[in-house]
């Protein structure tokens, strides 16, 4: 609320270079872009969206699974908090821009449909699986008879080569099915006779 921010310093921390990926998931919305690289941000809030002034920024990786990601923000967030409470940061106002400000996904946004699977190369949907691991919604494909079939992590293998672990785990009907990888994904659900096509 507005009376709160005037009341006190309020500060926050955005995974991103403000003023890029303002607004909702900007972890997930730079992730599903195939972007390797951000920021994150320690900003002073304000009555609009992420549009304080930068207190201090640092480079973060977005490669790995999710909870890598978040012990990278822990480790950064922790030191620039302290350096910030040294006062060894000076605010800076953030560049005037017209950037986007994305919403926050829905629960919904999760789908992978056959339409994905067809058009979407493996990169797209590897990034889509890993950015909605747990504790995110995720990434699940619609069943005829109701279903879903979720999706809970993926790794990226090369076509030739060999690798201990699978490209994805499929959890269906309380059992979980390793799949190597996307033509075997691809065969997997074909041969769900009920599987819902869009």
């Amino acid at each position: 609320p507005k009376t709160l921010i005037n009341a006190y310093k309020c500060i926050m921390l955005h995974p991103s270079k403000l003023p890029k990926f303002k607004g909702g998931s900007p972890l997930q919305n730079q992730i599903i872009r195939n972007i390797k690289k951000s920021h994150l941000t320690l900003f002073r809030m304000n009555e609009k969206i992420d549009s304080g002034n930068i207190i201090a920024s640092k480079k973060i990786s977005l490669l790995g699974n999710i909870q890598e990601i978040f012990d990278r923000m822990t480790k950064i967030g922790i030191l620039l908090t302290k350096k910030m409470l040294e006062k060894k940061y000076k605010d800076k106002k953030q560049i005037k821009s017209n950037h986007k400000i994305y919403k926050r996904l829905l629960p919904k946004d999760s789908e992978i449909t056959i339409k994905d699977l067809q058009n979407k190369n493996s990169n797209y949907l590897y990034n889509k699986i890993r950015m909605l691991s747990d504790p995110y919604p995720n990434v699940f494909i619609k069943l005829k008879d109701g279903k879903r079939l979720i999706i809970k992590e993926a790794k990226l293998k090369n076509l030739g080569t060999l690798a201990k672990a699978p490209l994805a785990h499929i959890v269906f009907s309380n059992r979980i099915f390793k799949i190597n990888d996307i033509a075997s994904l691809w065969y997997f659900l074909r041969i769900l006779k009920n599987f819902k096509s869009k």
